[in-house]
């Protein structure tokens, strides 16, 4: 594994472990939890774009990611679809207040399952 694709796990690592510690929270907040659980497989699929010396533009759509710069060489990675798209709203719908619903514990347990999916698929590539 790369040094640069080695930052790029750590940041992940980052992002899940606050979604951890909000989960764990007395009052937890849901939208921050989908938010860092989105953030963590975004980061942990570019690092998968970086260790195969892909080049990226910036962007926070997983889906994009995925079918642009990993299908070609990974496709079975089409199963990722559903927990991209997924995750891919929740970095972006709550950003900004008023153009999303409440988010709820549902959200948050389903936003968890969606990145340890991703995850867990990238790893196994990063780890061969």
């Amino acid at each position: 594994m790369t040094k640069q694709t080695e930052k790029w796990i750590k940041k992940a690592q980052e992002d899940e472990k606050v979604a951890e510690i909000l989960l764990a929270s007395e009052f937890p907040v849901f939208a921050a939890i989908c938010f860092h659980l989105q953030q963590a497989a975004e980061k942990y699929v570019k690092a998968l774009v970086v260790e195969n010396n892909i080049s990226m533009s910036k962007t926070h759509n997983i889906v994009q990611i995925i079918d642009e710069k990993l299908l070609q060489i990974y496709p079975e990675f089409e199963n990722l679809s559903d927990a991209a798209a997924l995750l891919t709203d929740f970095g972006i719908e709550p950003r900004y207040p008023g153009d999303y619903p409440e988010f709820t514990a549902s959200d948050s347990e389903k936003a968890l399952e969606a990145m340890n999916q991703i995850k867990e698929a990238i790893m196994s590539k990063l780890n061969n």
